[in-house]
């Protein structure tokens, strides 16, 4: 069943990006018949540097994935049938618990998506979900991934009706400069490390009765999730100003301006307009949140790599030269002052 288009287009995904991980590529047939059968209009991935909304991507995925019949869209090697996500749901629903139902849909993931490999593990009192491609990992494998993982989290609020919040979203390092809402779509702090991507979330969030309801409605469903927790973000948005909402969005690890304007639901070039009407610049913001989470993690005894790739800096060298242009010093003489302090 398809859902119903939205009312207004949501901003999801770069057109740029969408185009290499549904592997569209340059050939103008390919890309006409698969825009033809998602009932889009032949330049919708015209503009390298656009977006496409929630209902766009969700047909051009679920056309692609009819027209290669593969639900790994050729990342794999040999293809999934359309369907198998439905199957893996199917097994989910025999749980006793929501954490039992994760699980299960790791273990049958596993056993059907042989290219893939899913784990659910405790920790302290977090619960991780990690996808990877264990032969094969480049950017294309990492954008499914990115992608993947809505549906999968809209799933698991479908089973237990409700929103569940992530606490964390880990994905590549080589993703800290991306410019895809995906990153702060779910509203909390992103990370950069590790393999593949994982969503983490706090034990306590998954408990309560377990209901899961008929899975002739999981498809449709988990699309209404998904509008309506981007819509929430939307909404927070227009009650609250502009310069709280960045400021957010950096705290909670969303480095990239592009990221967090998309996310807002506005060009670039707006965000910048909003900012500056308040005497703001995005460079500005970023360079004291980062600053101040710096000083907090060099206090914590962290390494400058450490620092470097939970603020989102591309290597270590560009966060000693952000450190010594903010105070003068670099990173290793503020830990040694931080160090001989505490020794007093």
């Amino acid at each position: 069943m398809q859902p119903h288009p939205s009312d207004t287009p949501l901003p999801l995904i770069g057109v740029a990006e969408l185009r290499e991980v549904l592997g569209l590529g340059d050939t103008p047939a390919s890309t006409l018949r698969v825009l033809t059968a998602a009932g889009l209009p032949p330049n919708a991935l015209a503009d390298p540097r656009g977006y496409l909304g929630v209902d766009a991507v969700w047909r051009l995925f679920s056309a692609q994935i009819a027209a290669t019949g593969d639900e790994l869209l050729g990342l794999g090697t040999h293809p999934h049938p359309a369907g198998v996500t439905e199957v893996i749901v199917a097994r989910c629903m025999h749980a006793s618990s929501l954490e039992q139902a994760i699980g299960l849909f790791c273990e049958t993931a596993n056993l059907l998506l042989r290219d893939l490999r899913l784990s659910f593990k405790p920790r302290h009192n977090e619960l991780l979900l990690n996808a990877v491609f264990p032969h094969q990992i480049d950017r294309r494998h990492q954008l499914w991934l990115e992608i993947a993982c809505m549906p999968w989290h809209c799933t698991f609020c479908w089973l237990s009706g409700r929103l569940l919040p992530l606490a964390r979203f880990v994905t590549h390092p080589s993703r800290r400069s991306a410019g895809t809402q995906l990153l702060a779509m779910f509203g909390c702090p992103v990370e950069y490390h590790g393999d593949g991507i994982t969503l983490v979330y706090q034990r306590e969030t998954l408990a309560g009765t377990f209901s899961p309801p008929p899975l002739v409605h999981w498809r449709q469903r988990i699309y209404d999730l998904l509008l309506e927790q981007i819509r929430g973000r939307q909404a927070s948005l227009a009650q609250r100003d502009i310069v709280t909402y960045v400021d957010r969005a950096l705290r909670q690890g969303v480095m990239d301006q592009a990221a967090i304007a998309t996310s807002a639901g506005m060009s670039l070039a707006t965000l910048r307009r909003h900012l500056a009407r308040r005497d703001q610049d995005f460079r500005s913001m970023r360079d004291a949140v980062r600053d101040e989470h710096a000083l907090q993690l060099l206090h914590a005894g962290h390494t400058d790599e450490a620092i470097a790739g939970r603020l989102g800096f591309s290597e270590a060298r560009s966060f000693r030269r952000s450190f010594r242009r903010l105070h003068g010093e670099s990173p290793a003489t503020a830990r040694r002052r931080i160090r001989n302090g505490a020794e007093r």
